[in-house]
């Protein structure tokens, strides 16, 4: 929650879906750059039951990210196919070679925008709550205009 305002964190959301990725890719319909996809592989993957058994990720003193697939898990988490790395130090950048980066030109945005919404993947979708719903119906309207 804290990263979602700023705050640096240990660790970072992703999915375990391409067309989820996609859409958080391309979903920022003002932003007028290229996109990636980020894929990672072989990372270690800490036990699901790591923070059930009273551990705090705060605590993490590993050297190395390790991948946290959540025991427990809320709609968004479940909707969004997610998991999470964590990091020792959250000012340290993550790249290593199990980083595959795919490139999504500026001009190809639009177009996957618009299909995502098709199948359907969007807010609605991925934010199974009030705010996910309400966000997708405001951009609906604000399409027309």
């Amino acid at each position: 929650m804290a990263q979602h305002h700023g705050v640096p964190t240990q660790l970072l959301d992703w999915t375990g879906s391409i067309p989820i990725a996609a859409f958080f890719a391309v979903e920022d319909a003002d932003y007028d750059g290229d996109s990636c996809i980020i894929e990672i592989s072989g990372a270690c993957t800490i036990e699901n039951e790591w923070h059930s058994e009273g551990r705090k990720f705060e605590n993490y003193k590993g050297t190395a990210p390790q991948t946290i697939k959540p025991k427990h898990s809320n709609d968004r988490i479940a909707a969004q196919h997610g998991y999470f790395t964590i990091h020792p130090d959250p000012f340290q950048e993550f790249d290593r070679e199990e980083i595959v980066k795919y490139i999504i030109p500026k001009l190809l945005r639009p177009e996957i925008r618009t299909f995502l919404s098709k199948i359907p993947i969007d807010r609605s979708q991925l934010f199974p709550d009030f705010d996910g719903i309400a966000k997708t119906i405001s951009e609906s309207y604000e399409a027309r205009e």
